[in-house]
């Protein structure tokens, strides 16, 4: 995989999903913690949020087809790309919202029903799937200062921002509806032969990796970070962030190098069973991020 630089931009998607997967565990009104999060708060997690691309916060219809939620995708993934300092802001003044937030340690969702994206934000009545955008905000620091970069997938697409910026994005190829906006040749799934993703040979797991620019992070500092992952179309889908550090040794499958999940905090075994995928490339034990497990205070960084 090669590393890419910033990209302005996005391009939409209306891909089918990939692979196939189990729902998420809820626990019944108490404290639960499903493939999205916990429904409390946590010292290393990013909190989380659901918008309806739908409807605007006072219920105005913003449109319900398919290449109106596509539209939509991309007019909100275009606006965090230009300005990411107010994204919550943006996104609270345009797109309903569900009530209930979620505390993840991580963002790897393996492929599933569009629809359990509703029921982990318990807003299944409120917000119907497709149609939808999650956004996690938080801060994150390395256990060790080195160049690292996000890889991973995004159906039907992702992006994720460090300090502000663009560093990585991830699409699910159009099927037709709506025009892919062309990546340079770092943006693109490993296997594609051109730059604007319309002839794209996907590995056998049935989604081509995305890998994002490389970050000079420093030890002891805070670094914000925020992640949106969509569902325009559809059917199934997945978000997947793994991290990968320059000159690091990794395991290797003969295809792809079995990179750790992007993790705050370990992954307690409950959890690596609910997020289990044996046709994706991964693996749980790694690196923890949070900013607490490494000593680092956000109150001395200004961003």
């Amino acid at each position: 995989m090669t590393g890419g630089g910033s990209s302005k931009g996005f391009g939409g998607g209306s891909g089918g999903g990939i692979g196939s997967g189990k729902g998420v565990g809820v626990g019944n009104g108490r404290n639960f913690l499903g493939a999205f999060g916990a429904n409390f708060k946590r010292a290393n997690s990013l909190e989380g949020t659901l918008y309806d691309l739908k409807f605007a916060p006072g219920g105005r219809a913003l449109g319900s087809g398919d290449a109106e939620r596509i539209a939509q995708m991309k007019r909100a993934f275009d606006s965090l790309d230009g300005g990411w300092s107010g994204a919550k802001k943006l996104l609270d003044q345009r797109y309903k919202q569900a009530e209930l937030k979620l505390y993840a340690g991580n963002i790897f969702i393996p492929p599933r029903n569009a629809a359990e994206a509703t029921k982990a934000f318990e807003c299944e009545k409120e917000i119907k799937a497709p149609g939808w955008l999650a956004y996690y905000e938080g801060w994150f620091a390395v256990p060790e200062s080195g160049q690292y970069r996000f890889v991973g997938l995004g159906d039907d697409m992702m992006a994720v921002a460090v300090a502000e910026k663009t560093v990585y994005t991830a699409f699910w190829p159009s099927s037709g509806l709506g025009k892919v906006v062309k990546f340079g040749n770092n943006w693109l799934p490993k296997g594609a032969d051109d730059n604007d993703g319309r002839n794209l040979r996907f590995p056998p797991n049935g989604g081509g990796r995305y890998s994002g620019e490389w970050l000079d992070l420093k030890r002891g500092q805070a670094y914000r970070i925020q992640i949106a992952f969509s569902e325009s179309f559809g059917g199934l889908f997945g978000a997947q962030l793994l991290i990968e550090r320059k000159g690091e040794k990794y395991q290797n499958n003969g295809r792809e190098d079995l990179l750790p999940v992007f993790m705050l905090e370990p992954m307690t075994t409950e959890e690596i069973k609910l997020k289990a995928c044996k046709n994706l490339d991964y693996v749980t034990e790694g690196p923890s991020f949070g900013v607490e497990l490494n000593n680092v205070s956000v109150r001395t960084t200004s961003r």
